[in-house]
């Protein structure tokens, strides 16, 4: 239980780092775009998560936003990625207007959602993949 509530934090940041970007890293009369917010979340990398680890840096891989992030080890059970991708659907199924405004640009720009775990000292990681539709679905 302790490991997921730690994701949601994790998720939560996440989504809170995004919104900085879209609030702060662009100008008001430029269109927003992916790419911009992705250039503007990796001009704050590292981003520390605190005691989760910390975000290195965010790209488009796939079709996908990625998150790449550096977990300290023992922070988050990366053996169980099916649990965690559910535990962030749910959340994802009940945005708040900001995580709204994220998935919004999201299914505009047809992208998915992608976070990569690696934990710091190892070769262990875990990805998590929500592709476009299954955002869309969400609504």
């Amino acid at each position: 239980m302790k490991k997921s509530i730690c994701l949601q934090c994790l998720f939560l940041s996440l989504c809170l780092l995004f919104l900085f970007c879209n609030n702060s890293c662009s100008k008001p009369e430029e269109k927003r775009t992916l790419e911009s917010e992705i250039e503007g979340i990796n001009k704050i990398c590292p981003y520390s998560l605190g005691g989760i680890g910390e975000i290195t840096s965010a790209e488009i891989d796939n079709g996908n936003l990625l998150y790449n992030i550096s977990v300290k080890q023992g922070a988050i059970n990366l053996e169980t990625p099916d649990l965690h991708k559910k535990s962030m659907k749910d959340m994802l199924s009940n945005p708040n207007k900001d995580m709204k405004q994220m998935l919004e640009l999201l299914v505009k720009e047809n992208h998915g959602l992608s976070y990569a775990l690696t934990e710091e000292g190892t070769d262990k990681t875990m990805k998590i993949n929500f592709t476009a539709e299954e955002i869309k679905e969400l609504k």
